[in-house]
């Protein structure tokens, strides 16, 4: 090469995606928590984990994906 630097272009997205979100609640003391297949079906069903919050009574588990 000659010395000369090419960087690859930048391409700019105007629209914001949307969004879905889903929340699953668990009572502890009724309920077990989420299992590895249960995740796993949501993930199929292009649902990511984004978070979860838990204390002595219930688990919150936080679900969002691409909209229409």
């Amino acid at each position: 090469m000659n010395g000369l630097l090419v960087s690859a272009p930048t391409i700019y997205n105007k629209e914001s995606p949307i969004w879905e979100y889903k929340q699953i609640i668990r009572n502890l003391k009724t309920e077990q928590l989420m299992n590895e297949e249960e995740l796993n079906k949501f993930g199929k069903d292009g649902w990511e984990l984004v978070s979860v919050v838990a204390n002595t009574k219930t688990a919150r588990f936080y679900f969002k994906r691409l909209g229409n």
